[in-house]
């Protein structure tokens, strides 16, 4: 019940999911998520900006990746990123996935 009211008040939010095919390639958008923030992509570097609200939320996640018999992956999440207008992702290489939560103003 807390978290139905929690969302209320901060008012209707939106999704924006970006992935990756392979290892290496760039992000390609899911649904209309290019409509909701825009993404321009380089080799260790991801610019993000919001086109529909302020970003509350930021999930990265990285490719797995196999150590003998571990599998190792990376994932960073970013709640309330500086002003939720625009920002830089540095994971490194180029991510597996990036969700936007986007609350509308």
């Amino acid at each position: 019940m807390v978290v139905v009211f929690v969302l209320a008040a901060a008012g209707f939010a939106v999704t924006a999911e970006y992935e990756a095919r392979a290892p290496g390639e760039d992000l390609r958008p899911r649904g209309n998520s290019e409509e909701i923030v825009s993404l321009l992509q380089g080799r260790q570097h991801i610019l993000w900006t919001s086109l529909a609200g302020t970003v509350t939320l930021v999930a990265v996640r990285g490719w797995p990746v196999k150590d003998g018999e571990v599998e190792l992956g990376g994932a960073v999440a970013i709640t309330r990123p500086d002003s939720g207008e625009a920002g830089i992702i540095d994971f490194g290489d180029k991510p597996m996935s990036v969700i936007f939560e986007v609350a509308s103003p």
